[in-house]
């Protein structure tokens, strides 16, 4: 789904008032919501590697997953040190990456 610049702004007004981990799932949440799966990818992607909550890496390998960005599953599951692995673990087995998985991220 494209989302123009007016209807970001809509979407995300309301939340301008709220700070830190509260504005971060609110705007997950948003994004979710208005089902903008490369929003919440590049939305993620710009706070991950600042952000130290499960919840946030958990997110950004699902919206990477849901891209079909394989290796970049991969490289966070190789360098974060800040998701619940059996919770990515049980994820990967039940999407789409099951045979990548088993092949490239047995460590995780």
């Amino acid at each position: 789904m494209l989302l123009g610049p007016v209807k970001l702004i809509e979407m995300f007004e309301p939340f301008e008032t709220l700070e830190g981990e509260h504005y971060i799932l609110c705007t997950i949440q948003q994004f979710a919501y208005s089902q903008c799966r490369i929003g919440l990818y590049y939305y993620l992607r710009s706070i991950v590697n600042l952000s130290e909550d499960l919840a946030v890496h958990f997110k950004y390998i699902q919206a990477v997953t849901l891209t079909d960005q394989i290796w970049e599953v991969e490289h966070t599951c190789w360098e974060s040190n800040f998701y619940n692995s059996k919770k990515v673990k049980n994820f990967l087995n039940l999407s789409h990456m099951r045979k990548i998985y088993l092949m490239r991220l047995y460590n995780c």
